[in-house]
């Protein structure tokens, strides 16, 4: 798959699962895929959740 395909794949399949960890444990949640282009991957979350915070990491 090329880039763009890949984009496509990910806009037309926005529903996934995204690995984190917090003191080597990891964490596994399902999570959805706002929006991709060139720019890159936005991901649906909330600032209160512990997700954005592994994230900001």
């Amino acid at each position: 798959m090329n880039k763009s395909e890949v984009l496509a794949f990910l806009n037309a399949n926005p529903d996934c699962h995204l690995a984190t960890v917090e003191g080597n444990k990891p964490h596994v949640r399902a999570i959805g895929i706002w929006r991709t282009d060139e720019n890159g991957i936005i991901l649906q979350t909330s600032t209160v959740k512990d997700l954005y915070k592994q994230l900001s990491e």
